[in-house]
């Protein structure tokens, strides 16, 4: 009856040890044992790290167009939703091709900033929105460039130069967005002087 009781013990702690996990990391790991040169694995981990974005932005333009009532911004969110799915399916093609694990959600980081985001009043959560997503484009630009740098893989460099001018085009529409959100903010506290 111990050994019973031990084993299904066992059993729980490495399912809730697995499920604890994040896919991304799971994806990481697989790509170690599966790559073989260090070239391989920087490929593969920047195709992992790219998906887990993909599905990020996703979810945050999904939450801004439910929860901003802001044209722009719907419109800015729709634009990304769209571009973004398709360099997903674009990245998971190349992920079966080259027989990299990919993650199935978006990273533990990004789904805490999309609960903190979803808890803002409508007028913090469009401008904590715009701010928080230019940022990220930012650092995912740096990321894309860098990787071109850096790769030897045709079809990677190829990936990664379609998916650069949407990428900037949705820097400076969220750029502009936040612009127009700051001067009506402005306009807001001059008034009430």
């Amino acid at each position: 009856m111990k050994i019973v009781a031990f084993t299904l013990g066992l059993i729980v702690l490495v399912a809730c040890n697995t499920r604890n996990k994040e896919s991304l990391e799971i994806a990481k790991d697989d790509n170690r044992d599966n790559f073989e040169t260090r070239e391989q694995k920087q490929d593969a981990d920047f195709v992992v790290e790219a998906v887990a974005q993909n599905y990020a932005n996703i979810r945050f333009a999904q939450l801004a167009m439910n929860k901003s009532g802001d044209a722009d911004i719907r419109e800015v969110a729709s634009m990304i939703e769209q571009d973004q799915t398709d360099e997903l399916r674009q990245m998971k093609g190349f992920a079966t091709e080259k027989g990299i694990s990919i993650p199935m959600e978006e990273n533990d980081e990004a789904r805490r900033k999309l609960n903190e985001l979803a808890n803002h009043e409508t007028r913090e959560f469009n401008e904590k929105w715009c701010r928080d997503l230019a940022k990220r484009n930012e650092r995912e630009i740096q990321s894309f460039e860098s990787m071109w740098e850096k790769t030897e893989d045709a079809g990677l460099k190829e990936l990664i130069n379609a998916a650069l001018p949407d990428m900037r085009n949705h820097l400076v529409r969220l750029r502009s967005c936040q612009e127009k959100l700051a001067m009506a903010g402005d306009v807001r506290r001059s008034s009430s002087k």
